[in-house]
């Protein structure tokens, strides 16, 4: 039974002293995922490629290729034909989870509810949508950047 005992508190104090992700880290990610959701997700069609370039560098990869893709081949495009305006706002974001000690590569997934106000040369009122997203934050150097964004 001591035997036992000694084992699970061994695993205890393991577990606790850990390295883990601390408060200013996790701070820092949703900070920094607010702002970065809210400059990726606001666009106009006639400064598209403006928008693209001061994006870019807040986000890493895999989500920088895929964003820069799927930003020429299908975003802008339609942006540009129907003369688009996007307004994103972040309302509440927050940690779901974390992995890493703090370090380099440590990431921080954050969740996030966007509002997108979108005009048109059709729709001059705003269109609002409503936005789930989760942003997987990674540590690169002392900055956090967008590794990975998926909406639902």
């Amino acid at each position: 039974g001591a035997v036992v005992a000694l084992a699970l508190l061994a695993a205890a104090l393991v577990y606790a002293l850990r390295p883990t992700v601390s408060d200013g880290d996790r701070t820092a990610a949703v900070s920094s995922a607010r702002t970065t959701l809210e400059s990726l997700l606001s666009y106009s069609g006639s400064t598209f490629d403006k928008h693209v370039g001061e994006v870019a560098p807040q986000l890493t990869a895999p989500f920088k290729d895929q964003f820069t893709k799927v930003a020429a081949s299908d975003i802008k495009p339609m942006a540009v034909k129907n003369e688009a305006t996007v307004q994103a706002k972040v309302y509440e974001a927050g940690v779901m989870d974390t992995t890493g000690d703090g370090g380099e590569g440590t990431t921080v997934r954050v969740m996030a509810f966007v509002n997108q106000a979108t005009t048109t040369k059709a729709q001059q009122t705003p269109a609002i949508d409503q936005n789930r997203v989760i942003a997987t934050m990674r540590k690169v150097g002392e900055r956090w950047l967008v590794s990975e964004l998926s909406a639902f």
